[in-house]
């Protein structure tokens, strides 16, 4: 069935077929431009936002695990000097990781935040309440030269708090880079 335009010329047919085909383009225009701006909001919480989490992860292990290179270290040493060298590497490298934690329970505090970051980010600061502390009474022993009982602390009771906090910061971490791959794929999936 043929549509019938009574009284109309060919120029305002032609101009209303063409206003048509704009107003489309436009719609077409406006539909992809709110694709983008989402895509771009996806993008943007993964640089500002998971990156920023992934980050703080990685520096509190490296913080971890020079924490605990510091305490074997005192544990074996029996130069006074050098101990104390150590010792205050120790607290400088617990006092980084402080500061690593507190940025990373800012950053989880807000509004942005899932459930789960959260749980990890407390997961994180259980499993350094119950680590930090052998990590210390050892660097402790180590500069009273009670060598046997700081390498006593570092072999039976701290390995499975260690585990427990490596294992902690990991699991966060490998969450975020999980959230990141998932923003990542829906910006481009959009």
């Amino acid at each position: 069935m043929r549509m019938k335009f009574p009284r109309l010329s060919i120029a305002r047919r032609l101009a209303m077929a063409f206003a048509t085909l704009v107003a489309m383009m436009l719609a077409i225009a406006a539909v992809n431009g709110l694709a983008l701006r989402d895509a771009g909001q996806r993008l943007q919480r993964i640089v500002e936002t998971d990156n920023r989490r992934v980050d703080l992860g990685h520096r509190m292990l490296a913080q971890i695990v020079d924490l605990e290179v510091r305490a074997r270290s005192i544990a074996l040493l029996s130069d006074l000097p050098e101990i104390e060298a150590q010792v205050r590497g120790f607290q400088a490298a617990e006092a980084n990781y402080d500061a690593a934690q507190q940025m990373l329970a800012e950053v989880i505090a807000g509004a942005d935040s899932s459930a789960e970051e959260r749980r990890l980010a407390g997961g994180i600061e259980n499993a350094a309440a119950r680590a930090l502390p052998l990590l210390r009474k050892a660097v402790q022993h180590g500069q009273a030269g009670e060598n046997i009982e700081a390498t006593m602390t570092l072999t039976v009771q701290a390995p499975p708090a260690e585990r427990a906090w490596h294992a902690s910061v990991g699991d966060f971490v490998a969450m975020e880079n999980r959230l990141s791959a998932e923003a990542y794929a829906a910006a481009r999936a959009s």
